[in-house]
């Protein structure tokens, strides 16, 4: 067990941020300063314009630069090689004795072994945050080498921190991490203050959705365990018993067009813009809220899954969210209050938007959005979170 510590004590904290550039960074950051911890933020141009990386208490590095997906190759290369060598160049200099690991970089099995342990090798003690415990089981990719470089990984920092309790109970089942080692602080709020504050008939008149329709959203990044497939093949039983229903698509494929393409081969023969909308991009932060507003839910069809920040962005637009009882999601969405579960499968899912759709929540929506997001900002409150992460940051200091 850690010791107990002063955890008034002033502390300074190098995040990690591998050049993410979500709001989760920017939550995370607001809830430290709160609680007077003093960050040395290394992440990207992403983050950079965010003004909250200029307020008193943090010095933000831009080691990353810029992400742009449509550079060229060389130069993607170019870009990698750099970071890497400022990071390294940055962890030798730095006073800061305490790193948390937010995100790993492009090279993953390298991030979770040689970095890591060159951190060690500098006298770093390490606070990770573990958002998915294997990503690549979850995406259906894993490997012995994938396993074996997460174990390091886990094993070499000096505490983790998940999102759930399924979570650590996974790092204590599949790595051997003792419970003890491992801090459950749940994922914040999105922070949407700065919304147009657009109502749904204008968003559906931007994006030519109508406004009788029954809009059903599907967001963010698009890969497999996501179970778009499952939605489109649920969408398409519903439509035949209602042609009120429209299906809305945003978000860039994850890994090549091909589970797109697969996914969206049941819609031939219905017509873009008519019974189903789909926009297989990128959505920056300020057109976000032009979906959520369009929306009457968020369906989350996932086939496996330990946390969604897409489910949390949700609720901070105040939209309830239909999900697959996977995962934490039971511990996350309470029954009529801010959504439903639903099996995962065709017909499971069908029934639970149906049962959406038929409830006092859907016919009371725009009162209870309301209701939704001032409830996600007291329950996944940054300023507790930032409270909770300086307690470990204390007790991972002084052990």
């Amino acid at each position: 067990m850690l010791n107990r510590v002063n955890e008034k004590a002033p502390i300074t904290v190098a995040l990690l941020t591998g050049g993410s550039s979500d709001g989760y960074q920017v939550g995370l950051v607001s809830g430290l300063l709160d609680s007077g911890v003093e960050i040395e933020c290394v992440g990207g141009d992403g983050l950079s314009v965010h003004p909250i990386f200029t307020r008193k208490g943090v010095k933000f590095f831009n080691l990353r630069g810029s992400t742009d997906s449509n550079a060229s190759f060389s130069q993607k290369a170019w870009r990698i090689i750099r970071y890497y060598v400022r990071l390294m160049a940055y962890s030798s200099r730095t006073r800061c004795r305490l790193f948390h690991i937010q995100w790993e970089n492009r090279f993953v099995f390298l991030d979770r072994t040689l970095l890591i342990m060159y951190y060690k090798i500098l006298g770093k003690r390490l606070v990770l945050t573990a958002h998915n415990v294997n990503g690549e089981a979850r995406e259906g990719r894993d490997s012995g080498l994938n396993r074996f470089s997460l174990r390091v990984m886990y094993t070499l920092a000096d505490h983790i921190i998940v999102h759930t309790n399924g979570m650590r109970t996974e790092l204590f089942q599949r790595f051997g991490i003792e419970p003890a080692k491992v801090s459950v602080i749940p994922h914040g709020a999105y922070d949407t203050t700065g919304c147009s504050g657009l109502s749904q008939n204008e968003a559906r008149r931007t994006l030519s959705v109508g406004l009788d329709r029954k809009v059903i959203l599907f967001f963010g990044a698009i890969d497999r365990y996501k179970g778009l497939d499952i939605l489109v093949e649920s969408f398409l039983d519903l439509l035949k018993q209602d042609p009120s229903y429209m299906l809305v698509i945003a978000g860039m494929p994850k890994h090549g067009e091909r589970y797109l393409s697969e996914s969206m081969q049941s819609l031939h023969g219905h017509r873009q813009g008519s019974d189903f909308l789909l926009r297989p991009e990128f959505v920056p932060d300020g057109e976000r809220e032009l979906y959520f507003a369009a929306a009457d839910c968020l369906v989350l069809p996932y086939r496996d899954v330990s946390q969604s920040g897409v489910l949390f962005l949700s609720y901070s637009f105040g939209l309830p969210v239909i999900a697959t009882d996977v995962g934490s999601f039971r511990e996350d969405v309470i029954d009529g209050k801010t959504g439903f579960l639903a099996p995962a499968s065709r017909e499971g899912l069908a029934a639970g938007i149906r049962r959406y759709f038929g409830s006092n929540l859907y016919a009371q929506l725009p009162a209870k959005r309301e209701v939704i997001r001032r409830w996600s900002q007291w329950k996944f409150d940054w300023h507790k979170i930032g409270s909770d992460t300086k307690r470990v940051y204390c007790r991972v200091a002084a052990s």
